[in-house]
């Protein structure tokens, strides 16, 4: 596979080729795929059609588009408006955060300059001769479009059912998330503060995926939880699908492009067989944790930048790829882990500078820079911190392994039982037997079908990958309030390389008929089937503990009191709910900051040190700051209460 991969697809010095006369008209179809995609989503997850959603959509991808094409520098030759729809999407949910943060903005208006900022730079700058789109690319968007409607089915009808039966169809997290949707949806009204603790500094995270959700729900009357359900997920699955598309494109042309596609999200993953763990299901954990969706097209772009650099020995690309991989950690910190890792090693393996002090001096900064990283985590509540948390691997991956139902839940704990000398080296092969399942062992034996040389080092990319991801699962301590969290989460990155550099070496081995591509996308919308078959797994999941997670009951009482606050209220209104055990659903459907987070999720979010933490229990009575009180059975509804529904009720507290 390696050196067949290695040689690029075009030499010529303008990759893009001609003008293509139909431009316009691709754009047109492109666009419009795209933007009928999202407005159907948000249209059924609404229960109704909302002009200003389409506006907004419609603006959305045409800006994206506009702005990728003036800025992207990265000379890609296959699926390139795919590519430069990808990087004017995160380019402008890059600029409206930093408007957010550096001018204490909301996102709508936020989202509006990080527009017109893109405009200008699509009016002012010169880009290159226009890409030479073609029908496979319009059909291949098509096909990720509908792939990500599918897999997003179950997040897209979940208000609609909660606002109905009462019941979330999705995971938990999505109150969390609509929360963080609120909260910059009213940034300015907020000053800047986080809505889980009103008043409280916004903590490290990585807001970046929640921006242009964020824009429509503050620009729009959509619910927040209906932007997070029904816009972040649908968008996110969608920006990853496309990002595969084009990184097998790189690799492999347009053949590669599709079968990069059909591989990672029409050929079910690693936990449907072989050991059959549910908690490496692929598409479930893309779906209810969508940032690394996002992240992942970032990745993407910033691997494709090194590929370049490597091919051609451009040292602007490897600027590209240096900040892409930044910007990244803006997207998902657990993408951005394994990708930093993975491109300073290929780049320290394919660097041959001139002079000899340069290579050592690099590796010495690079280490520095990552001790200074490590340090600096230790100042924050939820990154990993190396030097105090105690790690155990071996107990996590016997957590992770022992997970049910699986018929080889208990398979890694008798094994370590039996030789616990070799423990860890037999629970990290069964965790990529696991999280990988067939990809894996394809990859390898076409990796390392031929000899290796310089040219197919690009081929190694994915056991890099790899070796990072085990390197972050041994060395990284669990975060006890969020555990395996960094042992989990980044194994989609990985899985995703392995799928697409798998995908690229089939491709390269298929004749070279005229007939091949479109009998190779027909195969692709025949696989739709395989969404369809499991697409209620990437909400719901198989695992036992699931049931925890997913499906909750929301009370009608609190629906209709949050509805009542939403429409009685301003954006910077104060609530509390002494003793609730439902604030997450109560922040995510009022959308007004709470005095005291309630929950211990909503206090990882709200960044409280345990001292304040502990003062605002105690104020939280007598605080001046709280304008309404939420009250919830079986505490008995106050006399003087504003509104009251089932034993839920709110009242106002007026100021001394």
């Amino acid at each position: 596979m390696g050196g067949a991969l290695a040689k690029p697809i075009i030499h010529a010095p303008n990759l893009l080729g001609e003008p293509n006369k139909s431009s316009h008209l691709y754009d047109a179809v492109f666009l419009t795929t795209t933007t009928t995609t999202l407005t159907t989503a948000i249209t059924i997850a609404a229960g109704t059609f909302l002009w200003p959603t389409l506006l907004f959509f419609t603006a959305m991808n045409a800006i994206s588009l506009a702005t990728g094409r003036a800025c992207l520098r990265l000379p890609i030759p296959t699926f390139r408006t795919t590519a430069e729809y990808i990087f004017g999407a995160l380019l402008l949910s890059l600029l409206t955060l930093i408007l957010c943060l550096v001018f204490t903005l909301s996102a709508g208006p936020a989202a509006l300059i990080a527009a017109v900022i893109g405009l200008a730079i699509s009016w002012r700058a010169s880009p290159p001769a226009a890409p030479k789109t073609t029908t496979t690319e319009l059909a291949l968007t098509l096909l990720a479009c509908l792939a990500t409607l599918i897999w997003s089915w179950q997040a897209i009808l979940a208000v609609p059912h909660l606002l109905k039966n009462h019941i979330f169809t999705a995971w938990t997290d999505y109150f969390i998330h609509a929360g963080e949707i609120s909260q910059f949806a009213s940034f300015h009204a907020l000053h800047g503060t986080t809505i889980f603790a009103s008043g409280a500094p916004l903590p490290p995270y990585h807001y970046a995926s929640y921006m242009l959700p964020a824009a429509l729900a503050g620009l729009t009357n959509v619910l927040a939880l209906t932007a997070i359900t029904a816009f972040w997920t649908p968008f996110g699955v969608l920006l990853m699908a496309l990002a595969c598309i084009v990184l097998g494109g790189v690799l492999a042309g347009e053949r590669g492009g599709i079968l990069a596609l059909i591989a990672v999200f029409l050929i079910p993953s690693a936990s449907h067989y072989a050991l059959r763990n549910p908690f490496f299901d692929f598409h479930w954990l893309i779906e209810i944790s969508t940032s690394a969706g996002y992240a992942f097209a970032s990745a993407v772009l910033s691997l494709t930048a090194f590929i370049f650099w490597h091919r051609h020995k451009n040292p602007s690309h490897l600027i590209w790829m240096a900040a892409l991989t930044l910007a990244t950690a803006l997207f998902r910190v657990h993408i951005f882990a394994p990708l930093a890792l993975t491109n300073a090693m290929m780049v320290f393996a394919a660097w041959r500078p001139q002079r000899r002090w340069a290579w050592p001096a690099c590796l010495a900064a690079s280490l520095a820079a990552a001790a200074a990283a490590a340090a600096a985590a230790e100042t924050l509540p939820r990154a990993p911190h190396l030097f105090t948390f105690p790690h155990h691997p071996v107990a996590e991956l016997l957590t992770m392994l022992g997970m049910t139902p699986s018929p080889s839940a208990n398979l890694f704990q008798n094994l370590a039982a039996a030789d616990p000398n070799i423990a860890l080296a037999t629970g990290l092969a069964l965790l990529t037997a696991a999280a990988f399942g067939l990809f894996l062992p394809l990859y390898l034996i076409t990796l390392f079908r031929r000899p290796v040389t310089t040219e197919s080092l690009e081929s190694f990319i994915p056991l890099v990958a790899l070796a990072a991801y085990l390197a972050i699962v041994i060395i990284v301590p669990n975060n006890p309030p969020e555990p395996l969290e960094f042992a989990h989460r980044p194994f989609v990155f990985v899985y995703a390389l392995l799928a697409i550099w798998s995908a690229a070496f089939i491709a390269k081995k298929l004749p070279a008929h005229r007939l091949t591509t479109p009998l190779t996308l027909a195969a692709g919308f025949i696989l739709l089937a395989t969404p369809l078959a499991l697409q209620s797994t990437a909400q719901k999941s198989n695992l036992t503990v699931a049931k925890l997670f997913y499906g909750p009951t929301i009370p009608p009482g609190l629906i209709a009191t949050a509805a009542y606050l939403r429409a009685h209220t301003t954006q910077n209104t104060v609530i509390a709910a002494p003793q609730s055990p439902l604030d997450e659903p109560l922040i995510a459907l009022t959308q007004r900051p709470e005095f005291f987070p309630g929950t211990l999720f909503l206090y990882l979010q709200s960044g409280l040190s345990p001292a304040d933490q502990a003062a605002r229990q105690k104020t939280q009575s007598t605080s001046q700051t709280i304008s309404w009180l939420v009250t919830f059975p079986p505490t008995k509804p106050p006399q003087n209460a504003a509104f009251t529904d089932s034993g839920f009720a709110a009242q106002q507290i007026l100021p001394k």
